[in-house]
């Protein structure tokens, strides 16, 4: 009997995130903002956030209340809150959207359930460096929006 691992290997032959980083943390060198791409534990999907100061015009803000800024970043902005050590005030994006392919979900269903995960398989698998991009975008967005430029 095949486990979820060997199915994954028969089932989709390239598999990025096997060889990708599970978190990534640098210093966004045109908004001088924190940036993040970290791998969610359970789901095996790529998360991307953004760190911006206190005095930003959005620091504090709910995530939704920043989307409504124009901010345009993959499935919107589905996070916000204040980093407790740094004081500065984290907003970010999942990667686990409809039509999102998460690797570590794919294989616990594949594993536990017989459930029918084909349509799973036309999913699209955002890799590290698609989300990278998207969280410099979303740096370049936020860093605009502090300076009262709107899309």
């Amino acid at each position: 009997m095949l486990d979820a691992q060997q199915k994954m290997k028969l089932l989709i032959s390239d598999r990025p995130w096997e060889k990708e980083p599970d978190i990534e943390e640098w210093v966004h060198e045109l908004s001088g903002y924190k940036c993040t791409v970290m791998r969610h534990g359970t789901l095996g999907h790529l998360n991307g956030y953004v760190a911006i100061p206190k005095g930003h015009n959005a620091w504090g803000e709910n995530y939704d209340l920043i989307n409504d800024n124009g901010i345009e970043v993959h499935g919107g902005l589905t996070y916000s809150d204040e980093d407790k050590e740094t004081g500065e005030w984290v907003v970010g994006f999942d990667c686990s959207h409809a039509g999102d392919f998460s690797p570590k979900l794919v294989a616990t269903l594949m594993e536990y359930t017989e459930t029918d995960i084909s349509h799973h398989m036309r999913d699209t698998y955002r890799t590290f460096a698609w989300v990278k991009e998207e969280v410099c975008s979303l740096a370049r967005q936020l860093k605009m929006l502090n300076l009262g430029v709107k899309k």
